[in-house]
């Protein structure tokens, strides 16, 4: 392998001086002595590798032309645990790019609940080989954006990724479980500025994750993919520390939600424990009451109405052995002839000790949710994990392999005393 000497340009970075010589950007670290935080300037000398050229053929020529225009940009916001960072999504046929957007001297915005802070950009470039890409989807949450120019929808849209590695590994990827989870904000504005629409914004995040879905990328031995921002994907936690799904040694977040109404099936400390288990960019939001029978009557047809574009929820049961038991649904419950929902919607139990049993989805299937006017289910495949009937009095649970949980009731067929339905705002 030979190497030549690059000069860096202005508007270089590491990912994109890697991608242009094509070589992993962990190759282009070590030849170069350096890591994942150093700075590059205008000038710098660094050492790539030469690769020979070669004469396109004619039928690469038109694919060569042609690549422009597949790529496209998208306007989002990076979640990170330091805060959100604007920036830019490059699309192209095998890769997905995070720019920041750099203001002088190569610093970005980070913008928290605590407020602005500048950082270097470099430590938020990232980038995603669609060879590494398990799924995508976008979670539509009620929301308030100072961009909006629509305030009365309120509404925020995440583009959700799962991915098979983070380019930090130390060791090749052994299995083929969703390792991480990426999360980008799409914004209120488009490339020139101007104000979206919720109809727009909509169509923009629908159109992005059918394309991102559309990608066929072969499978390579080096990948680009490096991102310095991630939460661990439930699966994989589980699958790697089985044991530890059975022990008290669990980390709930610092913050606890606010509820809008007094919770009659949540106990000490059970809140806690449900919120640890949620997606990140939902960790923070508070808790709105928008369904119960004894407030709003046992009715499914007052069920979809009262959870109606509410998107994520979480729903208790109570059962008539006092039995706590539920499930977070990734998206609004509404009649579909089709399963539905995301690798985020998990089920759980609570036992002795009010201790929380959480259970992801084993991702052999996609029957995360299920509704229409005679039931509301989870998971499939064996049994339900969890079944609902249209009185909303009578359940059922199983072990589904969707879920591969343990019956989540005391027993599998059960009475409902108490049905708690929270939206996520």
């Amino acid at each position: 392998m030979e190497f030549k000497n690059y000069q860096v340009k202005e508007e270089d970075t590491l990912v994109g001086i890697a991608l242009k010589h094509n070589m992993p950007l962990s190759n282009l670290l070590r030849i170069n002595k350096l890591t994942e935080n150093s700075f590059i300037h205008p000038g710098m000398t660094l050492k790539v590798i030469e690769n020979p050229p070669s004469k396109p053929s004619p039928s690469e020529q038109p694919q060569q032309e042609d690549f422009c225009s597949k790529l496209f940009k998208v306007p989002v916001h990076y979640c990170t645990p330091e805060g959100d960072v604007k920036g830019v999504l490059t699309v192209t046929d095998q890769l997905v790019m995070f720019d920041p957007c750099v203001l002088e001297k190569f610093y970005c915005t980070v913008s928290s609940a605590k407020g602005k802070t500048k950082e270097l950009g470099l430590h938020f470039q990232a980038c995603i080989d669609l060879q590494d890409m398990v799924s995508c989807n976008v979670i539509e949450v009620p929301g308030y954006d100072a961009e909006s120019p629509d305030q009365d929808k309120k509404r925020l849209f995440f583009l959700q990724v799962l991915i098979l590695r983070t380019g930090k590994e130390k060791r090749p990827i052994s299995d083929s479980l969703p390792k991480v989870n990426v999360y980008f904000r799409l914004s209120h504005l488009d490339l020139k500025g101007y104000h979206m629409t919720y109809q727009q914004q909509k169509a923009s995040a629908d159109y992005l994750v059918s394309q991102l879905k559309s990608k066929t990328v072969p499978k390579l031995a080096s990948s680009f993919t490096y991102v310095p921002f991630f939460d661990c994907n439930k699966s994989y936690k589980r699958f790697k520390e089985e044991e530890l799904r059975d022990t008290c040694a669990l980390e709930y977040p610092e913050f606890v939600p606010c509820l809008s109404h007094n919770s009659e099936v949540l106990k000490q400390g059970m809140l806690a424990q449900v919120v640890s288990h949620l997606p990140s960019v939902l960790q923070l939001r508070n808790w709105e009451l928008v369904y119960s029978p004894v407030l709003h009557g046992s009715s499914i047809n007052v069920f979809y109405k009262r959870t109606e574009g509410t998107g994520p929820t979480v729903m208790l049961v109570e059962d008539q052995d006092h039995h706590v038991f539920g499930g977070f649904a990734s998206e609004t419950w509404k009649p579909k002839k089709h399963y539905y929902g995301t690798g985020e919607c998990f089920v759980f139990s609570f036992h002795k000790g009010n201790v929380m049993k959480c259970y992801p989805p084993t991702m052999t299937n996609e029957f995360y949710m299920n509704a229409n006017w005679d039931f509301l289910s989870m998971g499939a495949k064996g049994d339900s994990s969890l079944f609902i009937d249209k009185e909303l009095m009578n359940g059922h649970s199983g072990r589904s392999e969707t879920y591969d949980n343990e019956v989540l009731s005391s027993r599998s067929d059960f009475n409902i005393i108490k049905l708690e339905v929270w939206a996520l705002v």
